[in-house]
C-alpha cells in the first residue's frame, strides 16, 4: 500500500514566523538560561582547595596536599559528619526516597557551615585543617560544568534550525520540543554536579524536579516525533497522551507516590528507549517496500536511538544493578548531543541518500559497544568480579564472537558494491573488446549497469546529459549514454532496496567514461576502415576499372567485351559493398535482370528473368554488403548453371512476401541429384554469403527432372548493421 509522503517531504507552506526570528529567540533564551546557570555556579559557597571522591572516601586537596576527610564544622562546637555520597553527582542514585530527602537536608546543613568566613576539616588520622570559604569566579567553574552546556548548545541550536523552516511539520515541532527540555534536564544538573560540596536542600531539590520535568517529557517528545516520522504509525492522536502520561508520571514522582527511582525514572526512560527502537521497526517494516521511506527511517533511527542508548547503558542500567555508572552524568549527557548533529550531518553534508553508505557500519560498530558494556554489567553481577577484570573477559567474549560476525555482515552490508563491481570487470572487458560498433557498446554498458545496480525501474529517454547526476532524493541515477542524445535513468538500486548515494556516482561515471573512450577508440578505428575502403576502392577502380574499360570497348573480340562487362558489374558490386550508401532494392534488382540478360544474348538458351511487382514496389534499401552478397549469389547460380549443366532454358523468379525477399531458379541441365554433391568452392561460397544474409537457401528435384534453388532472405536484418563488413 503506497503511504502519503512523510512531511520532510511535503511542499513547505507558509511558515508562523521567520525563520531568522527563530534562530535568534532560541540563540538570545539559550545566553540568558546559561548565564543563569553560570551566575548560580558561581554563588555557591566554596573553598580554597578541592573536594573529591576517592575509592570511596571523600578527600580534600590544596597545594599538592591531600587528606581524607571525616567531618566538617563551620559553626563552633558543632560538626557534620562527612562522607562520598554528599559530593554524589546525581541525588536519583541513592534510589529511596527517604534516603534522598535525608540528602537535601544534609546539603542545607553543608551549606550553611560552608557559608561561614572559614571552616574546620577533621581528617581521618584526627587532625584539624582551618580552610577559607568563598566564591568561585565564572572561570573557575570545574571542566565538567562547561561539558554539560556543550550539548545543550548543540541541541537548541540545531532543533531551532530544522524547525526554522519546518513549522508546520508535526515531527519536526516534537524535534524542536525535545532539544528544549534537554536543556531543562542538563541546566540544572550541571548546577548541582559541579557544586563544591553542597547546594540549599530546597533549592538542591527544586533543581532536581525540573531535571525529572525535563527527562519526562524530552521521553514524550522522543516517542511522539518517532510516532510521527515518517508518516504517523496510526490515526490516533498519540502524542497528546503520551504528554499527559508523562506529566502524570512527573506529578507523582514529584509528590513520591512511586515505589524509588529505579521505577520513576531508569526503568520508565529504559521502557521509553524501547517504545522508540518499537516504533522504528514497526515504520522499517512498513516500509520494506518503499526505498525512499526506508532510507529516511534508517537515518533516523541512528539518530534517535544512538545517543539515548548510549546513556541508558552506561548510566541508567547500573544502578538497577546497584551498580555505580560506569562514567561520569556529565560526560553521559554528551550522548543527547548526537541526536541533533546527526540529523545536522545527515541533512546539511551528506544528504538523506549519502547517509545509508555508512549506517551499516555505524550500527555494527554501535552494537559492539552495547555488547561490551552489557557482558561487563553481567559478569560483575553473575560473577562478583572486579569492574576491571569483567571489562578484560568482557572484550575476550566479544572479540572472538564479534570480529568474524563483523567481518561477514560488513562484506554483506557494506561491500556488496565493490563486490559487484569486481565480479562485473569481466563482462565489461568483453562488452569492450567484443562490440563491433557504437550501438553494441551503447547495450552492452546498459546490460553492465543493470547488472551492477539491479534498479526496480529503468527509463531510457531521448534527452542529453553531460554526466552522471543522482537526484536529490537518492531515488534516481541519470547517466548518459555513449550517443550523448540519450540518457539512462535507473529507479531505486538493489531491486528497491535502497537510495543511490554519491559512491554511485563516482562508480557509475567511471564506467561511463571508460565506455566514451572505447566509443573514440571504435569511431577512431571506423573512420581508420573508411579511410583505408576509399583508398582501395579509389585504386581498384583506377587500376583494374581502366583495364576492364580497354577491353569492353574492344569491337574485334565481342566475347571478350561482353565478359569484360560482366567483370566490370562484379567489380562495380565490390566497390558498392565498399561504400556505405544505401540504394533502393528495386534499382538494385533491375540492374541485375538487365546484366544477365546482357550475359547470355545470343546464346542457344532460353533465360527468363520474371520481377514480380511485389519485389519493385516495395520501399526497402540494401546496404553495400547485401548488394554484394545478393548480387553474387544470383549470377554465381545462373553462371554455374550455365556452365556446368548444359541446360536449354534458365528461370528466374523473384518476389517480395512478408518481409523476405523470395528468389527461384530453376533449370534443365544434366545435375545429380543435390544429395549426392560435395561441396566445391562455389557452393561454398554460395553457402557462406547466404549466411551473410541471414537467408535460407535450398536445391531440389522437382517433379520433371528439373533443378529448383529456393533463396529466401529477410530485406531487413537483425542484429547486424545494415551497411555490414567486407
Amino acid at each position: 500500500m503506497n503511504q502519503a509522503p512523510p512531511q520532510s517531504l511535503q511542499p513547505t507552506i507558509a511558515l508562523r514566523f521567520a525563520p531568522s526570528k527563530v534562530i535568534i529567540s532560541t540563540l538570545m533564551l539559550l545566553f540568558v538560561f546559561a548565564v543563569i546557570t553560570v551566575f548560580y555556579a558561581t554563588q555557591l559557597p566554596s573553598v580554597t582547595g578541592q573536594f573529591s571522591v576517592e575509592e570511596q572516601r571523600l578527600t580534600y586537596s590544596d597545594q599538592g596536599n591531600r587528606h581524607i576527610v571525616t567531618a566538617i564544622s563551620g559553626i563552633p562546637d558543632e560538626w557534620l559528619q562527612l562522607s562520598a555520597v554528599d559530593l554524589i553527582e546525581e541525588p536519583d542514585y541513592l534510589n529511596d526516597y527517604q534516603r534522598y530527602n535525608a540528602f537535601f537536608e544534609k546539603q542545607s546543613a553543608l551549606f550553611h557551615h560552608l557559608s561561614q568566613s572559614h571552616v574546620l576539616l577533621k581528617t581521618e588520622d584526627g587532625a584539624t585543617l582551618k580552610v577559607n570559604t568563598g566564591y568561585r569566579h565564572w572561570y573557575e567553574l570545574p571542566f565538567n560544568f562547561w561539558a554539560q552546556l556543550v550539548p545543550v548548545a548543540i541541541a537548541l541550536i540545531i532543533g531551532a534550525w530544522l524547525w526554522s523552516f519546518r513549522q508546520n511539520d508535526p515531527a519536526a515541532t516534537q524535534y524542536y520540543i525535545s532539544a528544549i527540555f534537554i536543556a531543562v534536564t542538563i541546566f540544572p544538573a550541571a548546577i548541582y554536579s559541579s557544586r563544591p560540596l553542597a547546594v540549599s536542600g530546597e533549592v538542591f531539590h527544586f533543581l532536581s524536579v525540573m531535571d525529572h520535568l525535563g527527562l519526562y517529557i524530552f521521553c514524550a517528545a522522543m516517542l511522539s516525533l518517532n510516532w510521527l516520522f515518517p508518516y504517523p504509525i496510526s490515526a490516533l492522536k498519540v502524542p497528546r497522551y503520551l504528554y499527559i502520561g508523562f506529566a502524570s508520571l512527573w506529578v507523582l514522582n514529584t509528590l513520591q507516590w512511586l515505589p524509588n527511582f529505579d521505577v520513576s525514572i531508569r526503568l520508565v526512560s529504559c521502557a521509553t528507549l524501547i517504545g522508540v527502537i518499537s516504533m522504528v521497526l514497526i515504520h522499517w517494516w512498513r516500509s520494506r517496500t518503499q526505498p525512499q521511506f526506508l532510507i529516511l527511517i534508517k537515518w533516523f533511527a541512528l539518530s534517535t536511538i544512538f545517543g539515548p542508548s548510549i546513556f541508558v547503558v552506561l548510566i541508567f542500567l547500573p544502578p538497577i544493578f546497584e551498580i555505580e555508572p560506569l562514567i561520569s552524568q556529565s560526560f553521559a549527557f554528551g550522548a543527547f548531543a548526537s541526536i541533533y548533529l546527526i540529523m545536522a550531518i545527515a541533512v546539511s553534508r551528506y544528504k538523506l541518500f549519502e547517509y545509508e553508505r555508512w549506517w551499516s557500519e555505524s550500527l555494527i560498530w554501535f552494537a559492539f559497544g552495547l555488547l561490551v558494556i552489557g557482558l561487563d554489567v553481567l559478569f560483575i553481577v553473575l560473577l562478583d568480579i572486579s569492574y576491571q577484570q569483567a571489562s578484560w573477559l568482557a572484550l575476550a567474549l566479544t572479540g572472538w564472537v564479534y570480529f568474524p560476525i563483523r567481518q561477514r555482515l560488513l562484506h554483506k552490508l557494506v561491500l556488496s558494491n565493490e563486490q559487484k563491481l569486481q565480479s562485473l570487470l569481466p563482462d565489461i572487458v568483453s562488452v569492450i573488446a567484443g562490440s563491433a560498433n557504437h550501438s553494441q557498446l551503447s547495450s552492452g554498458m546498459q546490460d553492465c549497469l543493470v547488472k551492477l545496480y539491479d534498479p526496480l525501474y529503468i527509463n531510457s529517454l531521448p534527452q542529453r546529459l553531460d554526466k552522471v547526476n543522482v537526484s536529490s532524493d537518492g531515488s534516481q541515477l541519470m547517466i548518459p549514454l555513449p550517443d550523448k542524445d540519450r540518457r539512462l535513468e535507473l529507479l531505486y538500486a538493489d531491486r528497491g532496496k535502497r537510495l543511490f548515494n554519491s559512491h554511485d556516482q563516482k562508480t557509475a561515471n567511471a564506467l561511463v567514461n571508460l565506455f566514451n573512450n572505447a566509443v573514440t577508440a571504435s569511431k577512431a578505428k571506423e573512420e581508420g576502415i573508411q579511410l583505408e575502403r576509399k583508398r582501395i576502392r579509389q585504386d581498384m577502380h583506377d587500376t583494374l576499372g581502366g583495364y576492364l574499360l580497354s577491353i569492353m570497348h574492344q569491337k574485334q573480340d565481342p566475347q571478350s567485351a561482353l565478359l569484360a562487362r560482366y567483370a566490370w558489374n562484379e567489380l562495380r558490386d565490390i566497390l558498392s559493398a565498399l561504400d556505405d550508401n544505401m540504394s533502393p532494392l528495386s534499382m538494385n534488382l533491375l540492374r541485375w535482370k538487365g546484366a544477365l540478360e546482357k550475359l547470355f544474348t545470343g546464346d542457344d538458351l532460353a533465360f527468363n528473368f520474371n520481377l514480380h511487382s511485389s519485389a519493385i514496389e516495395v520501399e526497402s534499401q540494401l546496404g553495400g554488403l547485401q548488394r554484394l552478397n545478393l548480387g553474387q549469389v544470383l549470377r554465381e547460380a545462373v553462371t554455374n548453371a550455365f556452365r556446368h549443366a548444359a541446360p536449354t532454358f534458365i528461370n528466374v523468379d523473384i518476389q517480395y512476401d512478408t518481409g523476405d525477399l523470395l528468389i527461384r531458379i530453376e533449370h534443365d541441365g544434366q545435375v545429380a541429384p543435390p544429395d549426392s554433391w560435395k561441396p566445391g568452392r562455389g557452393l561454398t561460397h554460395i553457402r557462406s554469403r547466404v549466411a551473410q544474409l541471414q537467408g535460407v537457401i535450398n536445391w531440389q528435384m522437382s517433379s520433371v527432372g528439373h533443378l529448383v534453388m529456393t533463396l529466401s532472405v529477410p530485406i531487413v536484418l537483425k542484429h547486424t548493421t545494415q551497411q555490414g563488413r567486407v
